[in-house]
């Protein structure tokens, strides 16, 4: 043991591309050497785990559902007259990610080291991430700033998250404090989001929440960090993959037409409304029946006409594509979907 500083890496490698970033960045971490402690939530090849000092696989990946806890995603539909918010509540994978810490956290305490580097597995390493690894602070945290298409729209927006998740160090003596602080009851229930205020610091999302719940897994890290002195790594912490918010089956947050790119369907689960818009050009839905030409954006209201009872539209070559054998499978998801009139 060359360095009294332990690397724990969070991962969740489910594809190729995942689990070619994370063999990288071990190789980076060994190669400045450092020890490994790799935690997972699914089985990681034996070439990978051999490449780490401890490894620690826990299949229960506690994810939390809506109304327990979500993650939302919300989206304004313009009409003529009118506008709609749809919103798109995906599981909750906040939890997820103070599990690995309790588990990797309560392992490492057990361990011959002095402080512990908290790394997501694609963060993007830079000479001052490395610096700072090498002469630890007793608590020190993050910015993270992710480029990503949040809504699942083609659009990339830049946000940045304070504290971060990816990239956290904390001495031994300060990580034997926290973890007793992290509890999964207050992570859903407690309250705590005030705003988050530093000189100097005025990029990140939160310091519009004052005594509410918390916000975010990042709103209840900083509650949790705020109980010891900390200081802040100067520059920002970037990753390599970031959040992807799609749905089962290739499903968009709002748009469950997979079937063509001339227009979108968003569906409210709880009334069994519709909304239809970015159409492209003149299209004929089949309405419970009758046909319908639709150029603009368009809600459908089920409850004036009595229900949806069919929904479908026509292809170039003139055949009509049911919309409905999705719905069902919709309603089954663990997505909540809902549409509002503003």
């Amino acid at each position: 043991m060359g360095n009294k500083n332990l690397v724990i890496i969070f991962s969740h490698c489910d594809d190729d591309n995942k689990r070619k970033i994370l063999e990288d960045n071990i190789q980076v971490i060994k190669d400045n050497g450092f020890d490994i402690l790799l935690v997972s939530h699914i089985p990681i090849y034996h070439k990978v785990v051999q490449k780490v000092d401890y490894f620690v696989y826990d299949k229960s990946n506690p994810l939390l559902f809506w109304p327990e806890r979500g993650m939302c995603h919300w989206k304004t539909v313009y009409l003529k007259e009118e506008a709609y918010r749809m919103d798109t509540i995906f599981p909750d994978t906040g939890w997820t990610v103070f599990n690995q810490m309790l588990i990797s956290g309560n392992l490492g305490l057990s361990l011959d080291y002095s402080h512990y580097t908290f790394v997501n597995y694609d963060i993007r390493f830079t000479p001052s991430i490395l610096d700072a690894m090498r002469d630890p602070e007793d608590c020190y945290a993050s910015r993270v700033v992710v480029t990503n298409d949040w809504n699942g729209e083609g659009e990339e927006t830049r946000k940045t998250f304070f504290p971060g998740l990816v990239f956290n160090i904390l001495s031994k003596d300060n990580l034997s404090k926290l973890i007793p602080l992290i509890s999964k009851e207050n992570y859903i229930n407690g309250y705590g989001g005030d705003d988050i205020e530093f000189d100097g610091i005025d990029d990140f999302s939160h310091n519009e929440i004052r005594r509410s719940k918390y916000h975010d897994v990042e709103n209840y890290y900083y509650n949790l960090i705020s109980n010891f002195p900390f200081k802040i790594h100067p520059e920002l912490v970037e990753e390599k993959c970031g959040f992807k918010p799609v749905g089962e089956r290739g499903i968009e947050p709002f748009n469950f037409n997979t079937h063509t790119q001339a227009f979108k369907i968003n569906i409210d689960e709880n009334t069994n409304n519709f909304i239809i818009y970015d159409v492209d050009g003149h299209i004929n839905f089949n309405i419970n029946g009758e046909t319908i030409n639709i150029h603009d954006n368009y809600f459908i209201d089920s409850e004036k006409i009595g229900g949806i009872t069919s929904l479908g539209f026509y292809d170039l070559q003139n055949e009509l594509i049911d919309l409905l054998l999705k719905v069902e499978g919709l309603k089954k998801s663990a997505v909540t979907r809902t549409i509002r009139k503003k």
